[in-house]
């Protein structure tokens, strides 16, 4: 729609989208332009009525003013109220010489859709962040935390209000702070340092007193790939592995202390290779440890009962039997053998206890000299 009486008004030669609209909204002049964009526009049309309240009354209360504005409007063509809006932005210049408001027309939306967008990805970011089980972090190059997600915020207690631009002094509390070897390794970083990382493992205090083991990976962040803006910091919980592994180090410190003091031998091995052995049974097998570990116990057996014995030392069921022992010197000592498979730190062994039965041996002697 163009103005009748002003075919080569200045306003017609202005780019893009141009309209000129009386005090009341009503259009007096529409580019080729803004029909484009905005829809056809038909003469003195009331140009609010495709604007939301309350946006309109903000137009109509600077249309009534003479002087120039600035305003940010979404707007729908009148003939299609439920279409999709057009962000722009109306800057506006009264020209008293024709009574009307000369508005130069720019598109928002492009810049409306790219603002979406980041804000999208920046709420599935965040999502993603809470949901993964690890704690997160950023803390700048003055050690200012800047980000944390929602596993780092419980872990110290923290008030998400009020957490951006704490130290990570104030973040980690001072029973955590004067050893923290935070300090001491992003220290390290330079500008140079894009992607470096670096790991450790650290006891530390929560919030409500009680003691936590963490694993730490800190990696210089760079902006650009060239200035150094600060830390990502990553934060698993491995109390329970922590304390599972000093569990099963106590274990086997008491199962050693047992087997020490077993009279009985005691011998570990896989598919016939001995992997460890009790003080009992280096006796009983007359070498120590060092000469034992490596070697195949089904050699020291003597020849004769090599085949029953195999059966329980090499067995997967719970068996015993009886058997000779050959001892450095020829010395065959008559002994029992009681297998049982076992599993130990994820690998498949063979327990077997060595039973002296010497005095066994000569007690039955006694009893057939008796009876006979």
């Amino acid at each position: 729609m163009t103005t009748a009486n002003a075919p080569c008004a200045p306003w017609s030669a202005l780019p893009g989208p141009v309209l000129l609209l009386a005090t009341d909204g009503t259009v007096r002049h529409a580019s080729a332009a803004c029909e484009a964009w905005l829809g056809p526009t038909a003469p003195h049309e009331d140009w609010l009525q495709g604007i939301d309240e309350p946006q309109r009354s903000a137009l109509r209360e600077y249309l009534g003013a003479a002087e120039a504005f600035e305003l940010s409007l979404s707007r729908r063509h009148p003939n299609s109220p439920q279409g999709r809006p057009r962000h722009l932005r109306l800057n506006a210049r009264w020209l008293p010489d024709v009574d009307a408001w000369l508005c130069v027309l720019v598109d928002l939306d492009s810049h409306h859709e790219q603002c979406t967008e980041a804000r999208e990805e920046t709420a599935f970011l965040r999502a993603f962040a809470d949901a993964v089980p690890v704690m997160m972090s950023f803390y700048d190059r003055d050690r200012m935390l800047r980000y944390a997600n929602r596993h780092y915020i419980r872990q110290y207690g923290l008030d998400p209000e009020r957490m951006i631009g704490l130290h990570v002094s104030e973040v980690l509390g001072e029973a955590n702070t004067p050893d923290t070897p935070f300090e001491d390794r992003a220290a390290r970083f330079s500008s140079n340092d894009q992607g470096t990382r670096t790991s450790f493992t650290r006891k530390v205090e929560r919030h409500d007193g009680s003691l936590q083991w963490i694993d730490i990976t800190l990696a210089s962040i760079h902006a650009d790939g060239l200035r150094h803006v600060g830390w990502g910091s990553l934060t698993q919980d491995i109390t329970q592995k922590h304390e599972a592994q000093d569990a099963l180090r106590e274990s086997e410190e008491r199962l050693q202390k047992f087997l020490n003091a077993n009279a009985e031998g005691l011998v570990f091995h896989a598919q016939g290779v001995i992997v460890d052995v009790n003080p009992s049974a280096c006796a009983l097998l007359g070498s120590d440890m060092r000469e034992l570990l490596g070697t195949s116990l089904l050699d020291r057996v003597q020849p004769v009962d090599r085949s029953v014995a195999a059966a329980v030392l090499l067995g997967a069921e719970d068996s015993s039997t009886e058997a000779s022992l050959l001892q450095p010197g020829g010395v065959s000592l008559p002994v029992e053998f009681i297998g049982r498979t076992i599993w130990r730190e994820s690998q498949r062994l063979r327990a077997v206890v060595i039973r002296d039965i010497r005095d066994r041996r000569q007690a039955q002697a006694r009893i057939h000299t008796l009876i006979e």
